[in-house]
């Protein structure tokens, strides 16, 4: 069996299919981390206006304890809402990426879910990866992604081939893609050019004039005689007539 990671490494369109997602997650990041900015500020006022002033303890509570649930929660929600929706997160889209489903289509809710349910925490996002890229499958998938069977495929793409796909590839069409031959370079296959006029025929080939000069050989000594000797030039042996 040949890992994920694998093809990943010797495989440009799957190098290029994580490259765009890791920019889609920053990019998605990114307009999370404003929505949570906002969600901050809001937070802080509606204290403020209720108590007139913070205390060291409420404020550790606000931003360490039910902040971070309601990041996580939203992230979470934002990434399986936008993909069950429009078959990708804003991130995404700006990509060219899409999130497919068993069927080739955008995903339920509930898968989107799925595979999104390892954003709650960086560290079970990345053992999410890390599971996709050791466990037998489409090395485009993370683990969760087989869980929910889902894929993510590049809907904007000049490139040929299964990884391209918006269809999940078993275990055999993977296997297959990696042992086809490598795509043709364009150059033409190479011709024997006929001999141009005037040059010497290659070694072992005879010409007719060639033939024709050898003539007969002595049946005695075997050395070459013209046509209408009577005798051998090299050991004087009568010759039949021809």
């Amino acid at each position: 069996m040949v890992a994920p990671f694998e093809l990943v490494l010797k495989d440009s369109a799957l190098q290029e299919n994580w490259f765009r997602r890791l920019i889609a997650v920053i990019i998605d990041s990114i307009l999370l981390g404003i929505v949570y900015a906002i969600l901050a500020v809001l937070f802080f006022i509606g204290m403020w206006s209720t108590s007139g002033s913070f205390s060291f303890g409420a404020l550790r509570l606000g931003l360490f304890g039910a902040g971070a649930l309601i990041t996580w929660v939203l992230s979470v929600l934002y990434y399986a809402i936008t993909e069950s929706m429009w078959g990708a997160s804003i991130g995404k889209m700006l990509l060219g990426l899409k999130v497919a489903g068993e069927d080739g289509n955008k995903p339920l809710l509930v898968n989107a879910f799925i595979r999104n349910v390892s954003r709650i925490h960086g560290l079970l996002f990345l053992l999410d990866f890390i599971g996709g890229m050791v466990l037998e499958g489409d090395p485009r998938q993370r683990f969760t992604d087989r869980v929910a069977k889902t894929v993510v495929y590049q809907a904007k793409s000049n490139r040929e081939g299964p990884f391209v796909e918006s269809r999940i590839l078993t275990a055999d069409e993977t296997a297959a893609a990696d042992s086809s031959p490598p795509p043709a370079t364009g150059a033409p296959p190479q011709t024997e050019s006929p001999p141009q006029p005037g040059t010497a025929p290659e070694e072992g080939q005879k010409t007719a004039e060639d033939s024709a000069e050898q003539g007969a050989k002595c049946p005695k000594c075997g050395a070459p005689v013209k046509e209408g000797n009577s005798f051998c030039p090299q050991c004087g042996t009568k010759l039949d007539s021809q």
